[in-house]
């Protein structure tokens, strides 16, 4: 089990740059000291070194011999299983080794391919000085993010935090308005680019190899997946109740594996199945004695009549375990707050629309004595479906079929439109739906996977700059794989997942605590992928599997069918819109940063914000926060 927590950058610069990037990490480390004075930032680790005259590097979890670094931020799992397949490999290691010296016996058992054998959440540089290597990774599921800058000197720069690289001489802050445009019309899915010209992200699952030659200068690079998703809905798993215990048992490993042995841990825990399921399994784990520690209830409490409402199956789940519940109250927790000193503090435009929430859960779960949370993030992805599983039974020939299933999701009332969307617009190839996105005006098709431009983005730059491509998944289906297996394996292959996930986990962490999700480790994962489509969702019911697999874990009345999805954040986030929209209005318009770019029209999005606050243009919602927090980020950064 992990007990380290992490909580500061790491880098490394390769070439001229080197020697200002050691006093550049200093600057930053007084910066931050002054922000721990003054109880602005959790207390945490930072230390920097040069590794030799052309290199630069900065480590939290650090270790070094024969002329190999290794800088990491890491939290892994399975380590004893780690250190056996070390040993097998010829490589030993000592029984209490951090995280960088795991990464550091990995490297020396199986070089470059290394993090394909690391089960955890990480970021990872390693100096190979011998072989002059820069090698760089993140974990698939990318809570720990990782830029890479190549600068204008001939050197090359990666780094956890954006500002490290974009204070050195060799790089330059030009602005990418495309990127900042996706940014600020709430596009998820977008290529693997910041909005600075000249920093790309490293993404998840992938290893960045470097080959830094004798001046100190970037020779060659390649960039290599070390995880990839699995098909989903394959087969070739076992029979559903045997797939349950072999889930319940998977569920176990992954939560012990997690927990925080020093302090206690929390559940950051809803009234669905996902994370009542994680905190089921953890507490059954601590009843057989298999692990050490405690585990706490964490949650959010809204008022009565809210939708997002879940107190009382809340507490019916920690009353199962004869356990209490430590309530955060959504009330007082703003949507916006200081919108402006964040904005001038945040690295890069984007903002999670819950950025607040996830704080004020994060200052709870401290209050409770814990430091590290667990989530049930991956539930919905891996154990339920859109309805984009009708394009599959329309695709061939299951028109009946089709018709049942869109009846018992009980959305026949949303009509035809939206049936195409999911069942036929799927269907079409790329070509078709590229020239109906041309008709009309550079608006993307709305179909799975596509997100509306908001009617305040302007359709010249949006031609100009192709925001229907950004706007809609780039990701291909593989041959023979199902619509539903496609959305699935869209989640892990995209850049959506993993930038909401570092920017949550980024919010958790400046309170102390280290978010972990047990449902995204690569063994659930495997097995997830596995099962058949209609263990995900069939005739209005999802979750089959993973409900089976909590039988004993939690009460049989919260594992029961729901008729209708509870816990739904939307009535908080429109209520505090409609609270806040009037002051922060007078803050934004007129919209000048970006509308001087030429992205934004300004008389479009005014009358945006004045139909919200009439009570209309929920579609867009979400966009207008997005637009909003760009805005203001452009003003303090462009």
């Amino acid at each position: 089990m992990v007990t380290e927590v992490a909580c500061d950058a790491l880098f490394a610069v390769a070439g001229p740059s080197a020697a200002a990037a050691i006093s550049i990490s200093s600057a930053n480390h007084e910066r931050r000291a002054r922000a721990v004075a003054e109880g602005r930032l959790n207390e945490g680790r930072h230390h920097h070194l040069s590794a030799s005259p052309d290199l630069a590097l900065g480590r939290l979890s650090w270790a070094a011999t024969d002329g190999l670094w290794v800088a990491a931020d890491a939290a892994l799992y399975y380590r004893e299983e780690l250190r056996s397949a070390l040993r097998a490999a010829g490589v030993d290691v000592a029984t209490d080794g951090s995280p960088a010296s795991l990464v550091l016996a990995a490297y020396r058992a199986w070089g470059t391919g290394m993090a394909a054998r690391l089960e955890g959440d990480f970021a990872l540089l390693l100096w190979d000085g011998p072989r002059r290597l820069l090698v760089a990774a993140r974990d698939f599921v990318g809570r720990r993010p990782l830029y890479i800058a190549t600068l204008t000197d001939g050197g090359v720069a990666v780094g956890s935090q954006l500002s490290t690289l974009l204070d050195l001489p060799g790089c330059p802050n030009t602005l990418a308005p495309a990127a900042l445009a996706g940014v600020a019309a709430g596009l998820p899915e977008s290529p693997w680019d910041t909005v600075y010209e000249a920093v790309r992200v490293l993404p998840a699952g992938h290893t960045l190899i470097a080959t830094i030659n004798a001046d100190g200068r970037l020779d060659s690079s390649a960039l290599e997946r070390h995880w990839t998703p699995p098909t989903f809905e394959r087969g070739g798993g076992a029979p559903f109740g045997e797939a349950a215990d072999e889930l319940n048992a998977l569920l176990r490993a992954a939560v012990r594996e997690r927990m925080d042995d020093v302090a206690p841990t929390a559940v950051w825990l809803s009234g669905g199945w996902d994370s009542t399921t994680i905190y089921g399994a953890g507490k059954a784990e601590i009843r057989r004695g298999a692990v050490a520690g405690q585990l706490s209830a964490v949650s959010m409490s809204y008022p009565a009549g809210d939708p997002g409402r879940e107190n009382e199956l809340i507490e019916q789940v920690t009353g199962f375990w004869g356990d209490s519940t430590h309530w955060c109250d959504s009330s007082p927790i703003p949507l916006f707050g200081d919108v402006r000193a964040d904005a001038a503090e945040r690295e890069l435009p984007f903002a999670h629309p819950y950025e607040l929430w996830t704080r004020s859960l994060a200052a709870t779960t401290r209050a409770a004595g814990c430091r590290v949370a667990l989530d049930g993030s991956g539930g919905d992805q891996l154990y339920q479906l859109s309805p984009i599983y009708l394009a599959d039974l329309v695709g061939r020939g299951r028109w009946l079929a089709a018709r049942r299933e869109w009846r018992a999701r009980d959305m026949t009332g949303l009509g035809w439109r939206r049936f195409a969307r999911y069942a036929v617009l799927p269907l079409l190839p790329p070509s078709a739906l590229r020239l109906i996105a041309a008709m009309r005006g550079g608006r993307p098709v709305n179909g799975i996977r596509t997100w509306p431009l908001p009617p305040w983005i302007r359709r010249d730059f949006a031609l100009a700059h192709d925001l229907a491509e950004r706007a809609g998944s780039r990701l291909p289906r593989r041959p023979g794989e199902r619509h539903g297996a496609h959305e699935t394996r869209w989640f892990f292959e995209s850049s959506y997942s993993p930038t909401v996930l570092a920017v949550q986990s980024a919010d958790a962490r400046r309170a102390g605590v280290e978010l972990r999700s047990p449902l995204f480790d690569s063994r659930v994962v495997h097995h997830a992928s596995l099962r058949p489509r209609e263990e995900r969702s069939d005739r209005g019911q999802t979750k089959r599997l993973l409900r089976a697999a909590a039988r004993g874990l939690l009460p049989e009345e919260i594992l029961a069918p729901r008729g209708s999805r509870t816990g739904t954040t939307t009535g908080y986030y429109r209520q505090r819109l409609l609270a806040e929209l009037p002051a922060l209005s007078r803050i934004v318009l007129p919209m000048s940063a970006l509308a001087d770019l030429g992205i934004v029209e300004p008389v479009a999005f005014s009358d945006a914000v004045q139909r919200s606050l009439q009570g209309g243009v929920e579609e867009f919602d979400v966009a207008l926060f997005y637009t909003i927090q760009t805005e203001l980020w452009l003003r303090a950064h462009g």
